[in-house]
């Protein structure tokens, strides 16, 4: 049969610190210095603190946004994450200001952990500034990312929403090349964006 414990509050006495404390085996105890829970197995000072085997940190990546060829050049992309053991949150934003060379082929991100199963999110917006030449008005699109195993465990293929499925952005697509000026429609006002975020498994 199992032992069961049931623990109970109790201040100790003289300097001792939680970090020096021992106990008794399975005994839970809190650090007010460090404002963790603890919990004893009898033998080592101060325990182990409860979570300390979770993984979690957060940063900037790069999430080489491109096209397929990777002849694309010249945006200005932020990106960070958040991650919690085995998930994790990330945020990526693209500004088209500067853009020297919008490629010829499927925009991509690389993620930044390898993914554990195929996966898509679709919580990404292309702002597109001053369409049909720039003199228009401006247009936003649903942007999605789909993760294939089958092709990558790390590099997310970007779409935007057509009539029936889902279909490649790429340089001129959606909204076509203007015909008065070779770049994307979302270059021509020269501050367009792109948001893309979401959340996944790691394989780790």
């Amino acid at each position: 049969m199992p032992i069961v414990y049931r623990p109970y509050v109790e201040k100790l006495g003289g300097n001792t610190s939680a970090t020096a404390f021992v106990g008794n085996e399975g005994e839970l105890f809190y650090d007010p210095a460090s404002t963790s829970l603890r919990i004893s197995d009898g033998v080592t000072p101060g325990g182990t603190v409860l979570g300390s085997s979770f993984n979690s940190s957060k940063a900037s990546f790069d999430p080489v946004f491109t096209d397929a060829n990777v002849t694309f050049a010249g945006a200005t992309v932020t990106a960070d994450y958040v991650r919690h053991d085995e998930i994790v949150h990330y945020h990526v934003n693209v500004s088209f200001a500067g853009t020297t060379d919008y490629g010829n082929s499927q925009y991509q991100i690389t993620l930044p952990f390898p993914s554990k199963h195929t996966m898509s999110t679709t919580t990404g917006t292309l702002h597109q500034i001053g369409a049909a030449g720039g003199s228009g008005a401006n247009t936003y699109y649903h942007i999605s990312g789909h993760l294939d195993l089958d092709y990558s465990n790390t590099t997310l293929k970007l779409f935007y929403s057509g009539s029936t499925s889902d279909l490649a952005w790429k340089f001129n697509t959606p909204g076509g090349v203007p015909a008065a000026n070779v770049n994307a429609h979302w270059a021509v006002a020269g501050d367009a964006h792109f948001d893309l975020s979401g959340s996944y498994h790691i394989d780790v």
